[in-house]
């Protein structure tokens, strides 16, 4: 009986707050506007590839460029540049996509059956 008035005048031990739930790893920043992503290799028949900034489909490394960078690239010769077939960048570039380089990097700039 003793035991348990003296449990009784001890002070109730504080409750613990709740642990704040974990917060998803942010994404690093992506740059808007358009990226250009290395070629696979030296001599690679496609192009390096033009993307839009949000795509995700990038694998190698890319580096931000501006839209009147990316619309010259799309637009000149594809055994240098190609555009991504995912993000379709020369949608937003307002380009046709049969236009010379603006998809897949084939030669001539030829794009699907339209372009055939």
């Amino acid at each position: 009986m003793r035991q348990a008035l003296a449990a009784t005048d001890r002070p109730a031990p504080q409750a613990r707050p709740a642990p704040a739930p974990e917060r998803p790893a942010l994404e690093p920043a992506r740059p808007t506007g358009y990226l250009v992503e290395q070629r696979l290799q030296a001599g690679d028949p496609l192009g390096a590839a033009i993307h839009t900034a949000h795509c995700r489909q990038t694998e190698r490394e890319t580096r931000a460029i501006t839209a009147d960078e990316a619309r010259q690239a799309l637009a000149g010769d594809p055994k240098f540049f190609r555009a991504c077939d995912f993000c379709q960048p020369w949608k937003a570039l307002g380009l046709v996509e049969g236009s010379r380089g603006a998809s897949r990097g084939e030669p001539g700039g030829a794009a699907g059956p339209a372009a055939r």
